[in-house]
């Protein structure tokens, strides 16, 4: 996988091994999650959006000198953040481009504490990993401390009948990705 700084920040090029990878660690969790209920609904696609965002990040930090672990590989770890890197203890969030706009950016408001009790951090991305057959893509948005959630505005987000209430971010509640590699690098 390949990446570069763009100007809403880190695009993440997408290859064949990491697709393979990602709808393998995407039927995992799904048959783990197959007979609980979450915050969520237990979609494929939905796991397969996460962890290609989850594989992006691991592709943008592992690459220096920095002490890394992927614990989103490892199932018997999904209640720990999903990547460790230099100390910070960092989950990713991931949607599609398409529901970016309206539905991205939300932590439940149910989930909130204990996100706040296995993470510190939060890596906002977006994917087209769904709609693309060729050349899929993640984008590193922006990021956030755990602490910062309680400060998003609440609101029901999702699809009539299946909403969720959510803290959801602004936009412009977002850090920068540039921060986030000018603070911990």
């Amino acid at each position: 996988m390949e990446f570069s700084w763009v100007k809403s920040g880190i695009q993440v090029l997408g290859n064949n091994l990491a697709r393979d990878k990602c709808h393998s660690l995407a039927e995992v969790t799904l048959s783990r999650y197959a007979s609980r209920v979450g915050y969520y609904r237990n979609l494929k696609n939905s796991h397969l959006v996460g962890r290609s965002g989850e594989i992006a990040v691991a592709n943008v930090l592992k690459g220096g000198t920095k002490k890394f672990e992927a614990a989103f590989i490892d199932p018997a770890k999904d209640a720990k953040a999903d990547i460790i890197w230099n100390g910070l203890e960092i989950d990713v969030k991931t949607w599609t481009e398409a529901y970016w706009p309206k539905w991205g950016r939300c932590i439940a408001v149910k989930q909130h504490e204990a996100l706040k009790a296995k993470t510190s951090h939060i890596i906002w991305c977006t994917t087209n990993i769904v709609d693309s057959e060729v050349q899929w893509r993640v984008n590193l948005v922006g990021w956030s401390l755990t602490e910062d959630i309680e400060n998003f505005p609440k609101r029901w987000t999702g699809p009539n009948g299946k909403q969720v209430y959510n803290f959801q971010a602004n936009e412009d509640q977002l850090r920068t990705m540039k921060t986030f590699f000018e603070l911990y690098e």
